[in-house]
């Protein structure tokens, strides 16, 4: 094993995955695959790592304390840099409790350990990481993790002649024993589950789900340098990794069975490039130049578009193209390079900047940061106008009853039904909006009622499960959770007066919609022919918001200081053609419907807020779930529906 010399296929690689990850945030939807650029990196990392460690123990130059340090130099200017351009730019942008995220989460990162924090608190596919400044630095955790293990366990295994032998063999072995473990579908930490989709999350964030990935670079520097198909390896890896980022979206599995294109690809096209140093990539200027300031363009960019994503900017031509993220790929790219020029490049040379100038001002930003995310430095307000405007929404109200998980003990869904006599027993059914309907009976005084509910997010009520076909779609819960509530409903039809239903429909009507077209009627004609038409209450569409509310009025209230009471610029337009297939399909059944836009808006455009004594209470916080204001309000209008009612 030898020393491997510069390549600038590699570096143009590093520019191909770092575009890759830029067009990912950018939102296009062409590449929705490029979150795999990271997966290319950590195969890079692997190899140029291996490289390294592997060439000094054979010369017997290997030193713990060089590595690490000249790892730091590398590593944390532009990293500090990064946190304290991201804290000074999003005190302007973020809301206080969302600054204090950001806060929380420097810690971590300070700490390589950024990857568990972003596990405990978002999934990378969800939302809520496109308001996370630093969330992309699960990956530099990951790596910064791997650059302090790995070197050790290659240190004992070297010093055992025996194993010395077999290090290629034991590399592929922890690289099968890895992949293997992320294979079996359940959750395998010694820690509380942070989400509902436990599995996926975790094996996405941890350095041991992501080991084998770092290996197969590792594992790059056994293989033999002659290639006699190193040409058509090349662009075979190549096409592997440019179709990935093409075909691949969220929904593959992953990483796991979905990512091993992309890995292979990889390992191919740096295999190929020690032979064929001339080719598409090491000749392409541009790969080349984002290559060389991949680091520190990565690092910067994610910060820029979280601004984006939270204050739903946009820079429309002809009302259909949005220039933005056109914009903020050339500020990125603009930053990134000079960070590269102006801290990463001079940083890593001892001739530019001296040893002692490196600790001593390391030191101090780091105690600098440490400062600005300590209580020494005051919580941001609100906009003066900001505090007079109320978006509580009670969601932690009979817990119990919602459902992210199947239980370990399925008989604790006996807990939510509780019908009484001498009451109008109403039962509410569906995903998490079931909760904010129970809330607002919990809030009316109207006494003749008495109210369970039963929430399980993510699925939709009652639907034929076993024909779906949905990548990472937990089908089985949706089955084992519905089959019981609905012999439940069955065994208490009788003690309901009434059974509400409500589910954020346009995920099923919707054109675009993972599921099978006509999954709503399948649904209506399943619960019709289960409860009977007059026992239910179909809840129809609710508002859908494009961005969260709370953040859009934040926006509103800074940039343009006025909010109109009823508005469609931040309206999901599609909830409209939901409405209208609901109400057919349920008026061709007879099934009773309360349409819930018929409440909140007018023509196109739906309430946003209502003010009352100063005050200004919101429809929802988010995209979707109703304030405690509004769930009384519209509770007020079902319970008059359902008066109106035919009962048994």
């Amino acid at each position: 094993m030898i020393k491997i010399t510069y390549s600038r296929t590699i570096t143009s690689l590093r520019g191909l995955s770092v575009l890759g990850v830029l067009l990912y945030h950018s939102k296009f939807e062409l590449f929705e695959g490029g979150f795999l650029g990271v997966d290319v990196f950590f195969v890079i990392s692997g190899y140029l790592i291996g490289n390294i460690i592997f060439s000094q123990l054979i010369k017997k130059e290997f030193k713990f304390s060089s590595f690490y340090y000249r790892r730091i130099r590398r590593l944390f200017p532009a990293v500090l840099f990064t946190i304290i351009f991201t804290y000074v730019l999003h005190y302007f942008v973020l809301l206080p409790d969302d600054f204090n995220k950001l806060k929380d989460s420097i810690l971590y990162v300070l700490t390589f350990t950024g990857n568990i924090y972003f596990w405990q608190n978002s999934d990378y596919f969800s939302t809520d990481t496109d308001i996370l400044p630093l969330s992309h630095l699960w990956s530099l955790s990951v790596e910064e993790q791997f650059y302090l293990l790995f070197p050790i366990i290659i240190y004992v295994l070297v010093k055992s002649k025996f194993i010395k032998k077999y290090l290629g063999y034991l590399i592929l072995s922890g690289i099968v024993i890895s992949f293997l473990y992320i294979s079996f579908d359940y959750y395998h930490l010694p820690l509380e589950c942070p989400s509902s989709n436990c599995v996926e999350v975790t094996n996405f964030y941890w350095l041991h789900t992501r080991f084998w990935e770092l290996l197969a670079g590792v594992l790059l520097n056994f293989f033999p340098t002659k290639n006699k198909f190193s040409t058509f390896q090349f662009y075979f890896g190549l096409s592997l990794i440019v179709g990935s980022f093409i075909i691949f979206n969220s929904n593959l599995t992953h990483p796991g069975v979905g990512t091993l294109p992309t890995i292979l690809g990889t390992v191919l096209v740096i295999h190929s490039s020690r032979t064929t140093k001339d080719n598409i990539l090491s000749k392409s200027r541009i790969l080349y130049f984002l290559g060389k300031i991949s680091y520190s363009l990565y690092l910067i960019h994610f910060p820029l578009f979280v601004s984006r994503n939270y204050l739903d900017l946009k820079v429309r031509v002809f009302k259909v193209y949005d220039l933005l993220p056109y914009g903020l790929i050339i500020i990125s790219i603009i930053i990134g390079f000079l960070m590269w020029k102006y801290i990463e490049e001079p940083f890593r040379s001892k001739a530019i900047v001296s040893d002692r100038f490196f600790l001593t001002s390391t030191f101090f930003l780091i105690s600098f940061i440490f400062i600005l995310v300590s209580p020494l430095v005051p919580n941001k307000k609100l906009n003066s106008d900001y505090e007079n405007y109320i978006f509580d929404t009670d969601e932690e109200i009979n817990r119990e009853c919602f459902f992210e998980l199947v239980p370990a003990d399925i008989s604790v869904l006996d807990n939510c039904f509780f019908p009484k006599k001498n009451k109008k027993n109403i039962l509410i059914i569906g995903s998490s909006l079931a909760q904010n309907i129970y809330k607002g009976f919990e809030l009316s005084d109207n006494n003749e009622f008495n109210h369970n509910y039963i929430a399980i997010t993510g699925c939709p009520p009652f639907m034929d499960y076993e024909v779906l076909q949905i990548v990472n779609f937990n089908k089985d819960k949706c089955k084992i959770l519905y089959d019981e509530v609905l012999d439940r409903v069955k065994l208490y039809k009788e003690e309901y007066y009434k059974i509400l239903i409500i589910y954020n429909w346009r995920e099923i009507t919707s054109n675009n919609s993972i599921f099978t077209s006509g999954s709503y009627e399948e649904i209506l004609d399943t619960i019709s022919s289960n409860f009977g038409v007059k026992k239910i209450l179909i809840l129809g569409q609710p508002v859908v918001w494009e961005n969260q509310l709370k953040l859009w009025a934040l926006r509103e209230i800074n940039f343009n200081d006025f909010i109109d009471e009823y508005s469609n610029s931040n309206l999901d337009i599609e909830i409209f053609e939901s409405e209208e297939k609901m109400q057919n399909a349920t008026s061709e059944l007879e099934i009773p419907y309360f349409s819930l836009l018929n409440f909140y808006c007018l023509d196109d455009k739906c309430k946003v807020f209502e003010e009352l004594n100063g005050k200004r209470y919101f429809i929802s916080q988010d995209f979707q779930h109703i304030t405690n204001y509004f769930s009384l309000k519209l509770v007020e209008q079902i319970t008059e529906t359902i008066f109106k009612l035919p009962s048994e």
